[in-house]
């Protein structure tokens, strides 16, 4: 009986001995991948290339005829649908009114990028010195130096009887600005000069107000007798005139009185032949700013999806049901329009880059830019894994700084990958098909319509062609930028 004791005794320490056991192994493994856990926290986040939420498509078909560039004007009517709302046109398209009939001045495509480049250089600028400890000292190089490379133009009515003007929409400039008459230097406009003696509403800034006074962070004013004048010296050139008010008018019913402006006399550069600047950024004196109060300090714009066709730029409105958000960067020393990016998907997959790229760089979203400029190391990766995805087409040399280009000779249709864009907020923007590739200048040339910024530090620049089709949102009551899409249809 005692044996019998003594063995069941024996079997029960060997079971506890057993489940010990286990159980250390068990804490020993947990331990283990503990430590593998922290490890893995501890390296730098890379987006991992993996599919994406949101449900785009992976690839468009692309009809290569759409890359070319029509004489056609095709007019789309939903911008007649408020009166608050203005056609946009190409500046270098059929539908531009400078543009109709004989002697239409279009740049070379080398000419209109390098302009792109100048402009998206001189926004970098500006944002640079934003950050500076004075927020109001004047950027000699940034405040205006893109003037003329503006793709995208509203035609609209200044005084009293209106006069028309074709103004290029601009979201970094500070200040609307119209050639007038007389005109002493660069008088290259197609169309007739705003004349301020034909306008009974016509009224000069005195120097001794408040606006005058506000103008200073921006340029540099002067006095005449008792008007105003104002002066920004861009790089190794000037533009100057006398800071004025007038009416400005949407459509018939709807007016802006007392809109401030500056009334150009003596401006170095060919404005892209156009009648001057309508400024769209968070500056005093633009005219967003101006009209804050009669369309809920809030606007949106459409750029169309060619040359050849027509989008809107339109004050208040209804947001779209459609519409995400994405909010501003809360800079209040920057009149542009910062946003914080966070990735890029490619053929509907997050390609893997490290996250720092997008927080030490920013972005700007900027309609007046011809295409986006990236960070590099954002770029390249993009560009790769574009080029992983397109090995059906034959490459051809690059052109200037695009060197992702493809020979479409003799293809009716190609199929290219989808690309989005991530913002804060969880946004992603699928860049419409249109503004993915660019024909420089023929079919034997299609090139990824994107671009490398010097530096890694520079700030990306979301530009035009990747805007294109959506109603851009700019919901300045409440601090953010929305996207909807089929904004121009």
């Amino acid at each position: 009986m005692n044996c019998q004791k003594t063995k069941l005794i024996r079997d029960k320490f060997s079971m506890a001995t057993l489940i010990s056991s286990t159980s250390l192994s068990s804490l020993f493994l947990s331990a283990l991948l503990l430590l593998l856990l922290l490890c893995l926290s501890s390296k730098p986040h890379v987006v991992e290339a993996k599919k994406t939420e949101e449900t785009f498509p992976q690839t468009h078909t692309l009809e290569v005829a759409s890359l070319l560039a029509s004489d056609v004007c095709n007019r789309s009517p939903k911008v007649s649908n408020q009166d608050s709302s203005l056609q946009v046109v190409h500046n270098y398209g059929p539908c531009n009114p400078r543009n109709q009939g004989k002697g239409a001045h279009v740049p070379s495509h080398g000419k209109m990028l390098l302009q792109d480049k100048l402009r998206a250089k001189a926004i970098q600028a500006k944002a640079k010195g934003s950050k500076s400890s004075s927020p109001t000292a004047p950027v000699q190089s940034g405040t205006g130096l893109g003037i003329g490379t503006g793709m995208y133009a509203v035609t609209m009515g200044l005084g009293t009887p209106a006069q028309e003007q074709t103004l290029l929409l601009d979201a970094t400039n500070d200040l609307s600005w119209i050639q007038c008459e007389p005109c002493s230097t660069s008088c290259h406009q197609k169309l007739p000069r705003f004349n301020p003696a034909k306008s009974s509403s016509y009224k000069n800034v005195s120097c001794s107000s408040a606006t005058c006074k506000s103008i200073n962070g921006l340029g540099q004013t002067s006095c005449s007798g008792t008007t105003c004048h104002y002066e920004y010296q861009l790089s190794s050139k000037s533009l100057s005139g006398v800071l004025a008010t007038d009416t400005l008018s949407f459509t018939k019913p709807d007016t802006i009185p007392n809109f401030i402006f500056g009334c150009g006399q003596k401006n170095e550069g060919p404005f892209a032949r156009a009648s001057g600047v309508l400024s769209l950024s968070r500056s005093s004196l633009s005219l967003t700013s101006q009209i804050a109060g009669k369309y809920e300090n809030r606007f949106s714009h459409c750029l169309p999806s060619s040359s050849s066709s027509v989008g809107h730029l339109t004050f208040g409105g209804k947001i779209p049901k459609t519409a995400k958000f994405t909010p501003i960067k809360n800079d209040t020393r920057s009149s542009v329009y910062p946003v914080d990016m966070t990735g890029v998907s490619v053929g509907g997959r997050l390609v893997p880059i490290d996250e720092s790229f997008f927080e030490d760089a920013g972005c700007i979203v900027d309609p007046g830019t011809l295409i986006s400029h990236l960070p590099p190391a954002v770029y390249s990766t993009m560009a790769r894994a574009f080029e992983d995805l397109m090995t059906d087409y034959p490459r051809t040399d690059g052109y200037e700084d695009f060197q992702t280009c493809y020979d479409f000779t003799g293809y009716d249709s190609v199929k290219i990958p989808s690309i989005s864009f991530h913002f804060n907020g969880g946004l992603e923007l699928a860049v419409d098909k249109s503004g993915i590739m660019i024909a420089l200048p023929s079919l034997k040339k299609v090139c990824l319509a994107f671009a490398s910024n010097f530096e890694d530090g520079n700030e990306a620049i979301f530009g035009g062609s990747q805007l294109r089709t959506y109603d851009v949102i700019y919901d300045l009551a409440e601090g953010r930028i929305g996207f909807a899409p089929g904004g121009c249809s």
